[in-house]
């Protein structure tokens, strides 16, 4: 099965009335009608398109898979995800999906309702996951033991020197009292950088402790925070680190009793997209022929045979 990227602002293009009705059936899902007006209340505005359209056949596997995906969680937990629920998750995302949402939020071509269903598909992930992590007895001990780096995130900013007399003497200064900032700008291998925070893939801080060098990560990780840390040599050359934030479990304790709120969306798609690759398997979905054929075997729509 593929993995499918799940978001309707990478995935929902505008759909309008190809014919003189909304009302015009387009799939059926364990028996529920899926029409043009179920897709086009999620729009700011209407684009005509045709049935036979890999567009068409794109946002109706997407709007598919959504709904599959979102009414199974809800079963799990045995209640609907409501949308006091959803409208509180978008107020306040978990930091992992607040980009995501305020992806979806930003784009004029969005209804609130389709915020809305965005908010409900990431708490359907958060549901599922909990479920299956749970049922895993390993998951927690094998992240702890081998990955532990995964849970953590941080703003932190750095003096790279290339010899550790350097770092050293950097060093001295900061804890007779000067600013790191100021030092960091006299004297860091990263004069782009300078002292300012090193940042994720976005420009953003607080980012992903995983992906430096091993020691300078496992020092991040466990930096007292607002302190220069002593001298770390790498294959890069001699840091000192100034952790001014930190998110992540203090202990394995802590980590095991709610995994979820510290596992990246990755690792959530690790348990996530098995479950819902089975779940959609189960699932009765017929489409409209004129659009084309439901594949289970790639989860989506082929187009019709000439």
């Amino acid at each position: 099965m593929f993995r499918r990227l799940l978001l309707l602002a990478a995935t929902l293009a505008l759909v309008g009335a190809a014919c003189s009705t909304t009302s015009r059936v387009l799939a059926t899902v364990d028996g529920k009608d899926i029409t043009y007006e179920d897709l086009n209340v999620l729009l700011t505005g209407e684009e005509t398109t045709v049935l036979d359209s890999e567009t068409m056949r794109q946002n109706l596997s997407t709007y598919i898979i959504q709904g599959v995906i979102i009414r199974e969680a809800e079963a799990l937990v045995g209640r609907s995800i409501t949308d006091a629920e959803a409208a509180d998750f978008v107020t306040n995302p978990p930091f992992e999906y607040e980009a995501t949402i305020r992806n979806v939020e930003s784009d004029s071509r969005f209804t609130d309702l389709a915020v809305n269903r965005q908010a409900k598909l990431l708490i359907a992930r958060q549901i599922v996951a909990q479920s299956q992590i749970a049922e895993d007895e390993t998951f927690a001990v094998d992240i702890w033991n081998n990955n532990r780096a995964v849970l953590y995130v941080g703003c932190v900013r750095q003096i790279r020197t290339e010899t550790e007399a350097e770092a050293r003497a950097a060093y001295d200064r900061i804890i007779a009292g000067e600013d790191f900032v100021t030092v960091a700008e006299e004297v860091t291998l990263d004069t782009q950088l300078g002292g300012n925070f090193i940042p994720d893939d976005n420009g953003q801080c607080p980012r992903p402790l995983s992906g430096f060098l091993d020691q300078f990560t496992e020092a991040a990780i466990n930096a007292e925070i607002g302190v220069v840390t002593e001298p770390i040599a790498t294959d890069a050359g001699f840091h000192l680190l100034l952790v001014e934030s930190r998110i992540g479990p203090e202990s394995f304790e802590e980590w095991a009793a709610d995994p979820l709120s510290f596992v990246t969306p990755g690792q959530i798609g690790d348990v996530f997209v098995p479950w819902y690759n089975d779940r959609l398997l189960e699932a009765d979905i017929v489409v409209n022929e004129e659009i084309g054929t439901w594949s289970q075997a790639g989860i989506g729509i082929t187009p019709p045979e000439n």
